[in-house]
């Protein structure tokens, strides 16, 4: 405990005006101190925010905080730490990164979600892995996971249901905060508990249908839940948008690795990659990655246009 009495704290988990906040001291129930319920209270009063703003006005699951026991045993949260990041959808603070879950024949690769789900992560601050799950499946999906790899990802081959990869992959997440990505079927809910065993009676999680590219929420609110070598990993209701109108054109290429690479050598300094002379992505990217960059860059632009 510091001289001020406080403890450092991660809410894990937060319900009606209750938070359940990690310390050093174990888990704590905690309430906000009045003067913070006020702050952001007063800071919805005073501007006209969208529905993601006011969720991020409020603390989040993930937030780091300081709290001050009670004698009758339970905590007040003092003060919320700077954010690293914040996800709004779902809502998660300080996630270091975002796990892209995937399978390869069951059901069938979904290369543009993959790739969505990447420049989602990268869009807010966060590492982006891609987790194949289901190696115990025919198929061959070495040569697409070695695209990945080369641009600079973090690749990981799982099999939930049989335990392959699992303990490595718990290892390398022992410290931060992940959160969870994928399309329906691709066993996310699986990998979970693999990782979490003691909480896999409670895990629900939600997954994004490639299909709708919306989220199916089975559990309501978001979950810390702590690795068996440390760090933390949330159950979350998915990710329930994932579209990327908050990107701009110009920064797009910036949210795949190998496009930041090898953009420096694009003739024109705006180079957007589509085909411009002397544009140095061409042929030096995979021409899947490379569609579907030039998928979303479209995308951005009809949101920017409708912007302004």
């Amino acid at each position: 405990m510091s001289d001020q009495g406080l403890l450092p704290g991660t809410v894990a988990k937060a319900w009606s005006d209750w938070y359940d906040v990690e310390t050093p001291a174990g888990r704590l129930r905690c309430q906000p101190r009045g003067r913070l319920r006020l702050t952001w209270q007063a800071k919805e009063r005073g501007a006209k925010l969208t529905e993601g703003e006011r969720g991020l006005a409020g603390i989040l699951v993930g937030d780091e905080v300081q709290v001050r026991v009670r004698p009758d045993g339970e905590g007040a949260i003092e003060a919320i730490l700077p954010r690293r990041s914040a996800l709004t959808r779902p809502l998660v603070a300080n996630v270091d990164r975002v796990l892209v879950v995937a399978a390869w024949s069951e059901p069938p690769w979904n290369g543009e979600l993959v790739d969505r789900l990447l420049v989602l992560a990268a869009a807010h601050g966060c590492e982006g892995w891609l987790i194949l799950n289901k190696t115990d499946q025919p198929g061959d999906p070495e040569p697409r996971l070695r695209v990945y790899e080369t641009a600079g990802h973090r690749v990981w081959r799982v099999s939930a249901v049989r335990g392959d990869g699992i303990a490595e992959l718990g290892a390398a997440l022992g410290e931060g905060v992940s959160v969870l990505a994928g399309a329906s079927g691709v066993g996310k809910s699986r990998v979970l508990a693999a990782l979490v065993p003691e909480r896999a009676a409670t895990i629900r999680t939600g997954e994004v249908s490639p299909r709708l590219l919306r989220g199916r929420h089975t559990t309501r609110h978001a979950e810390l839940l702590r690795l068996p070598a440390g760090g933390f990993v949330a159950d979350t209701p998915g990710f329930s948008r994932v579209d990327l109108t908050h990107l701009s054109a110009a920064d797009l290429g910036a949210m795949f690795p190998e496009i930041a690479e090898a953009a420096p050598g694009c003739r024109f300094r705006r180079c957007l990659h589509r085909g411009e002379p002397g544009c140095a992505v061409e042929g030096a990217v995979d021409a899947e990655r490379l569609r579907h960059y030039r998928l979303f860059l479209t995308e951005v632009e009809a949101w920017e246009a409708k912007r302004y």
